[in-house]
């Protein structure tokens, strides 16, 4: 259930047309896990002693009382400088800090997402000009942050890719990248891919490169949306395994979405756990009445004739009807069907084809969208659906590393005047199973169907290597023309 806003704040929605209120984040007052624990503690071992020592109010309550009073500090006490609300609908969300008007943003007006400071203290969004959204104290930040991401980070990837396409090379706060290698803006300081150990994000926002040789990182600090940013200069590392920006950014952005969702659960289990120490007393006082050396009451009274009463079975849940990703409905839940979810909402799978499919494929334990098909292969682009609710099939690819295909050695020349050495490449086969499932019943329709992947089955011309590394292995991919061949006559 989603909590009601203030009018202003909802009339500062309604004129930027932000659409529908998905979820409300407000400030609360913070307990650390520590102090809140060691409270907990020392009122469970008093209940103890009290228990024994026959004092009942102490024993049945005293946890109880700590345990609410928790609850309604952090829950009912406004944090110092007030209630801080950040209130996300389908288009956008709006900013209300006591004592100044609530700040609409669309999420269409945000250009760049980049964190204040490693403690995750605010959020600085470029709309036209910085606006700064503090998340400190914010129950759920985690969840918050996520939210942006998803709705900003596909929009920076679109206009980065436009970007290299134009102009050969991206720009990222001070950190620029184009075939030449990564440089520091502004100035020409730029260190080349082949001197170039390691480049990676850190945390949220923060990217390291490491050069070669040098322990201290060369370059290293906070940049702009740095999901994007880290993933397009994995596509444009030349000397790197062969990346495509699309699919990581995605599996980063649910990655994200996931460690929010646990800290979620791992909070509610410990809620559930600080519940269960409060009860404890109250159902440990009477059991230990023997203990005490009390005996248990009996009260007297007529014969009570106990009276079984039929508890009806519980009416089974109705699927959803489309999936929904942050509010609103989105293709990418359909990775849900290949776990078992259907969704009622879908096109029926009947009739003459085309028949639009969605495509899954399970990389590093998540089911990553395959939108655009396979590496830029267009092949499958007749069966995508016009909208959301024309999708009728799921197809949920699963990969297998297979046995080796055989092996070369490359030359690989290091810096000029150096001697060249020579790399062993390793081409391994990669097996696919395809299970093909009707996104409204979540029925199979086809599968397990095996493919063996067939890109990629020749040795490269050239390849990128550590000066310590002697031998690389790569692995065959699948392709859109496999998958629509093994298909079509589900699809047609």
């Amino acid at each position: 259930m989603v909590r009601r806003v203030s009018g202003d704040i909802a009339e500062a929605a309604a004129q930027r047309e932000l659409g529908g209120l998905a979820r409300v984040y407000e400030s609360r007052r913070g307990v650390s896990a520590l102090a809140g624990g060691l409270m907990v503690a020392v009122a469970a071992v008093l209940a103890l002693v009290a228990t024994f020592a026959a004092v009942a109010v102490i024993a049945v309550g005293l946890v109880a009382v700590v345990v609410i009073g928790l609850w309604a500090y952090t829950r009912l006490v406004p944090p110092s400088g007030g209630r801080h609300l950040v209130s996300v609908y389908d288009n956008g969300f709006v900013d209300s800090v006591p004592g100044r008007p609530p700040l609409a943003v669309r999420w269409d007006e945000i250009v760049s997402v980049e964190y204040e400071d490693p403690a995750g203290a605010g959020i600085v969004v470029e709309a036209g000009a910085p606006v700064r959204i503090g998340i400190a104290g914010l129950h759920r930040q985690d969840e918050f942050a996520a939210r942006v991401e998803r709705r900003v980070q596909p929009r920076v990837l679109a206009r980065a890719e436009a970007e290299l396409a134009r102009t050969g090379g991206v720009v990222f706060g001070r950190l620029s990248a184009d075939e030449r290698g990564i440089g520091r803006v502004p100035g020409e300081d730029r260190l080349p891919w082949e001197r170039i150990a390691t480049h990676a994000r850190v945390g949220r926002d923060r990217l390291v490169v490491r050069e070669r040789g040098v322990m201290e990182g060369w370059f290293d600090e906070p940049v702009p949306n740095a999901i994007v940013a880290d993933r397009m200069i994995d596509q444009i590392d030349p000397t790197g395994r062969p990346a495509q920006a699309s699919s990581l950014v995605e599996a980063d952005l649910l990655d994200q979405e996931v460690q929010a969702y646990r800290r979620r659960r791992r909070a509610s289990y410990g809620a559930l756990i600080l519940a269960a120490i409060a009860l404890a007393p109250a159902l440990l006082y009477p059991a230990t009445a023997g203990l005490r050396g009390e005996a248990e009451p009996v009260a007297a009274g007529p014969a009570v004739t106990a009276t079984a009463t039929a508890t009806p079975e519980p009416s089974p849940t109705t699927p959803p009807a489309l999936p929904i990703v942050d509010g609103s409905p989105d293709p990418l839940g359909f990775y849900e069907v290949c776990t078992g979810s259907s969704f009622s909402g879908a096109a029926a799978y009947t009739g003459r084809g085309p028949h639009p499919v969605a495509l899954f494929v399970k990389e590093d334990g998540y089911w990553v969208h395959k939108s655009k098909g396979f590496d830029g292969d267009d092949a499958l682009s007749k069966y995508r659906a016009a909208s959301i609710s024309g999708v009728q099939l799921v197809a949920c690819i699963e990969r297998t590393d297979g046995p080796q295909l055989h092996s070369c050695g490359i030359y690989y020349g290091k810096r000029p005047g150096e001697k060249s050495t020579i790399v062993s490449v390793y081409i391994h086969w990669r097996d696919f199973t395809i299970n093909l499932l009707e996104a409204r019943t979540g029925r199979k329709v086809a599968g397990p169907i095996k493919i063996r992947g067939n890109k990629g089955t020749t040795c490269p011309s050239k390849v990128s290597a550590g000066e310590e590394t002697i031998s690389r292995t790569l692995w065959t991919e699948l392709t859109g023309a496999q998958v629509e061949r093994a298909l079509a006559k589900y699809l047609d």
